[in-house]
């Protein structure tokens, strides 16, 4: 069975969009939400979002027949990259959101060590 890590960011959408690209006997579904370190309060309320979001993705998900999981990490999308390696991930689909977090610098660095497919949404 092929890891594919979704990371989470609000949107439900995105089941939608990476779904049918997806087959429930082939692949496992990864649910991961990148929280920021901040603990500001409006920072906190975003997490709280995510969280919902996660667990109503994870549901819509295992609805649908596929094997879902749920992870979370804390700081920069580069926190991703040992998450990729350590569950062996075919594919990372991230939000652009995310992405352009990184400093320009740090997009080829970032792309280099990712050891897996990525697909930006």
């Amino acid at each position: 069975m092929l890891n594919v890590i979704l990371v989470v960011n609000g949107e439900k959408i995105v089941k939608d969009k990476i779904q049918p690209f997806l087959n429930k006997e082939q692949h496992k579904i990864v649910l991961t939400g990148l929280f920021s370190l901040s603990t500001e309060a409006k920072t906190i309320e975003e997490e709280r979002y995510q969280w919902q979001n996660l667990f109503s993705l994870r549901e819509e998900f295992e609805q649908n027949g596929f094997s879902v999981s749920i992870i979370t990490e804390k700081g920069s999308v580069f926190n991703l990259i040992n998450t990729v390696q350590i569950i062996s991930a075919e594919l990372l689909v991230l939000p652009k959101e995310k992405f352009l977090t990184l400093a320009q610098d740090e997009f080829d660095d970032f792309l280099t060590q990712l050891p897996c497919a990525l697909i930006l949404y």
